[in-house]
């Protein structure tokens, strides 16, 4: 679903029970225009059909991606409708055994992450740490998780532990101008053999998994970090000569150049590579070095990109290499606001 330079993600499946299930996969940014448009859409939706939100998958703590349920959660009249004691969520949030006054401040990270455990402790189950040693049966559908690694997890907890009392300090995005883009560069003009990875431990934390249902099977991965996105493949046993066949894969952190290196494109076969970005955002998001990396590295003749925002700017990413490079970008279907595979 459209939420900016953020996730909101909703998956729909008949279970080995005859049954419809709901996945929901983070709610995009608090602002209410992204909340409307985005994932509110697809909880009138569940409630329209008289559904259960099944799982909800939080990958981590940043604003765009648990804003949108912090908004849910104010949004009294939808959130009536749901009984989210029959929802599992799966969320990687420190435990204190101590209360912080929720707040309704725009400060980001820590904060929020304090004010949705706060909220789902009191509504809900919340679980055991998500690592990369689960593999889930959920209804028939298989979730092999990839990411975070003890490790990583470990790191953003110490943060959070460390933070919460006076609260993880972080610059607001809408005080960023967005950073001059890529998409003038050709394709051909990226050294596409340099890489430096993400440092952020609050992406490094995030909740990746492979969804695999009837001979389908989808890569989610949230913001993750491709090393350990790769370290966990190879242990499953997928290698640039035995790869992960995939229908759908999304691309981590909105296509930023940090979060997707050659080798983790090259451990998976797939065709189709799906951005949740809009362009403007401060590290003008998706970056071209990453979809021409894609293009180097998959294999795939001619691959598919699917961008969430359509918008002058991401309409102009292969403008410059018209005629030059075997690959294409699409977006909604007419009249859908949203992105939608049937597989």
């Amino acid at each position: 679903m459209p939420a900016g330079c953020g996730d909101a993600i909703h998956i729909r499946f008949v279970g080995n029970d005859s049954q419809h299930h709901n996945i929901l996969i983070d709610g995009g940014a608090e602002r209410r225009d992204i909340y409307d448009n985005g994932i509110r859409q697809a909880l009138v939706s569940i409630a329209d059909k008289k559904e259960t939100i099944d799982l909800w998958i939080i990958t981590h703590i940043d604003d765009d991606h648990i804003g949108g349920i912090l908004r849910f959660i104010q949004d009294k009249s939808l959130l009536e409708t749901f009984d989210l004691n029959r929802t599992t969520f799966w969320y990687n949030a420190w435990h204190s055994d101590y209360q912080v006054k929720a707040t309704r401040s725009s400060q980001k990270s820590v904060e929020q992450g304090v004010r949705l455990r706060q909220h789902l402790k009191s509504v809900s189950h919340l679980g055991s740490q998500i690592t990369d040693k689960i593999t889930f049966d959920f209804h028939g559908a298989n979730l092999t998780v990839l990411s975070p690694s003890a490790e990583r997890l470990g790191a953003l907890l110490d943060k959070w532990e460390n933070s919460e009392a006076k609260l993880l300090k972080k610059k607001r995005e809408t005080k960023k101008a967005a950073k001059s883009h890529d998409y003038g560069t050709l394709m051909s003009e990226f050294d596409t053999t340099l890489f430096k990875e993400d440092g952020s431990d609050v992406n490094g934390s995030s909740i990746a998994f492979i969804l695999s249902h009837q001979g389908k099977a989808a890569l989610f991965s949230g913001d993750s970090h491709p090393s350990v996105l790769c370290n966990t493949l190879r242990k499953h046993g997928y290698s640039e000569s035995k790869k992960l066949k995939l229908d759908l894969c999304q691309v981590p952190h909105h296509g930023s150049k940090f979060n997707t290196n050659a080798e983790l494109v090259q451990l998976i076969d797939c065709n189709n590579f799906v951005i949740s970005a809009n362009g403007y955002n401060k590290s003008s998001l998706p970056n071209k070095e990453t979809l021409a990396r894609i293009i180097q590295y998959c294999g795939q003749p001619e691959p598919f990109f699917h961008i969430t925002h359509k918008n002058p700017r991401t309409s102009s990413i292969l403008t410059a290499d018209k005629g030059k490079v075997k690959a294409k970008i699409q977006f909604a279907e007419p009249g859908l606001s949203h992105l939608l595979f049937r597989l």
